[in-house]
């Protein structure tokens, strides 16, 4: 009897901490969670921009996906003029002209890679965005960071 009241002590126990590590983990989540939904709304408005489809149709010249990726990210960088604040996203038309931070890179990045049917993302660290973008060129899965310089990696 003393045996059993000890494994219940220590499965009450154990469930307290597991339950625990789980509200830690999705409080510490949810603005990465809320950011990510944020910024997929925020793609899907990028697209709406008349600019978008004409990168995209010059980068879908290249051979390679890599090439296409490539140059969609030389695209925004070669024209990337850092501002330091700006209260909403500008779209690539607004961003190509009056530049803008770290979000509008990523998000007009990301929305013309998508037309592109290349898959990207967004990675959050406190206080600023970057892309993930990833594929599989030539039977092997790549992905790329880009965060002002761009990192690949291939499998």
């Amino acid at each position: 009897m003393i045996r059993e009241f000890g494994e219940g002590i220590k499965s009450t126990v154990l469930g307290m901490i597991g339950g625990i590590m789980l509200f830690f983990l999705i409080t510490n989540m949810m603005p990465y969670l809320q950011n990510d939904i944020r910024y997929q709304s925020y793609t899907e408005k990028a697209k709406i921009d008349t600019i978008l489809p004409i990168i995209a149709e010059l980068c879908l010249t290249h051979d390679t996906k890599t090439a296409q990726m490539e140059c969609v990210v030389d695209f925004y960088g070669n024209h990337y003029d850092y501002v330091l604040h700006n209260e909403s996203f500008r779209p690539a038309s607004i961003f190509l002209e009056k530049g803008g931070i770290c979000r509008d890179i990523a998000i007009n990045i990301c929305a013309t890679l998508d037309i592109m049917n290349i898959s990207c993302r967004y990675i959050f660290v406190e206080g600023h965005v970057f892309n993930i973008i990833d594929f599989t060129e030539f039977e092997r899965y790549s992905y790329c960071t880009y965060d002002g310089m761009l990192n690949c990696r291939h499998n």
